[in-house]
């Protein structure tokens, strides 16, 4: 990179490419009532957020540069580049614009900005006749436009992610979701029975996962989501050597000052070969109940179980017990259990 190029202080571009994308949003979702402009303008501020830190003041790369700098001293942090936190922090070595992660933004954004697009044709040729929309996105997707924005938002942030985006996203999906809630809940006073039956496993709005439009998209960002945290900060996967002994170590202090840790948890056993743990608060199961769809966590559980196994995965097996003995069943309590096969399975399995 030529140092003469400043990386940041770059507000022309913010304004440029924050003008550009919010009408290009605008062309394909065309606000008209009150609610439809409350969720594009939560949209826009998300996007003025975004390129406000990409060009702008890297506020979340100030925010974490001794933290950065400490465990990836080879990378230059104020170079435009590495505000590509992905593709740095797993090790990335070439163009980051051709990195893994940038180029799954793309399919991201590009899926969500069609899909948007798509809906208010035919959401468009129904208002004009005040009749049902049964075609397009909306025979298979409930709320397409609102599951777009998230597709766009999430792409985004798997392209630059930042403490403001990061913080924005949650809350703003949850008030898509309502947004949601509150049209099912119009439609079907306006349209009654022919509304509830062109979706038949929809009847209870949100309470089934796989009935539902929103949540749908949402369990897939969900898996994605779960299993970046996990490589990113619960292990440290690019710089601790992995073993038993350390993913113990990183469990334990994960779950004390990490993500996790206003779960509520306990250390029942530790050996040289067996570790567990109880777990009697969840953080992600009182998440997703608060916001009406407590059928996210069991998601979360599976995506949990596929990234502990895949640890060392010819070394340590993982196992919670099964359907029924988690927290999102019912349970009181979550057992998480690690065994060590490097000596050999114990006996009894």
């Amino acid at each position: 990179m030529n140092d003469a190029t400043p990386a940041y202080g770059l507000w022309s571009l913010v304004i440029v490419n924050s003008a550009v994308f919010i009408f290009f949003a605008y062309t394909f979702f065309k606000p008209q009532a009150p609610r439809d402009w409350r969720s594009f303008g939560a949209f826009s501020a998300f996007l003025v957020a975004l390129f406000a830190e990409m060009y702008g003041f890297p506020l979340t790369i100030y925010f974490l540069s001794g933290w950065l700098q400490s465990r990836y001293p080879d990378v230059d942090w104020f170079s435009h580049d590495a505000g590509h936190l992905l593709e740095m922090m797993f090790g990335w070595k070439t163009n980051p614009h051709a990195g893994p992660f940038h180029i799954l933004s793309f399919v991201f954004i590009g899926g969500g900005f069609i899909l948007i697009s798509a809906a208010w044709k035919v959401l468009y040729d129904a208002q004009k006749t005040r009749s049902l929309v049964r075609t397009g996105p909306y025979s298979y997707v409930r709320h397409p436009q609102y599951v777009g924005f998230i597709m766009v938002m999430f792409g985004f942030l798997l392209q630059w992610p930042t403490i403001l985006t990061l913080g924005m996203f949650p809350v703003l999906t949850v008030m898509y979701v309502r947004l949601a809630q509150t049209e099912e809940q119009d439609a079907k006073a306006t349209f009654g029975d022919a509304y509830i039956d062109m979706h038949p496993r929809c009847r209870d709005s949100f309470r089934g996962l796989a009935a539902s439009s929103v949540t749908a998209p949402l369990e897939g960002i969900a898996m994605v989501s779960r299993w970046a945290i996990f490589a990113l900060f619960n292990y440290k996967a690019a710089e601790m050597e992995r073993n038993f002994k350390n993913l113990c170590d990183e469990e334990i202090e994960v779950n004390k000052v990490g993500f996790t840790r206003w779960n509520t948890m306990e250390v029942v056993e530790r050996t040289e070969r067996r570790f567990e743990i109880k777990i009697t608060r969840c953080l992600y199961h009182e998440l997703a109940t608060s916001v009406g769809v407590p059928e996210l966590t069991p998601v979360i559980c599976q995506v949990d179980n596929g990234a502990f196994n895949s640890y060392l995965p010819d070394r340590i097996v993982f196992n919670r017990g099964g359907p029924g003995h988690r927290i999102a069943d019912g349970a009181k309590e979550c057992n998480f259990y690690w065994e060590s096969y490097v000596y050999g399975p114990t006996q009894g399995g």
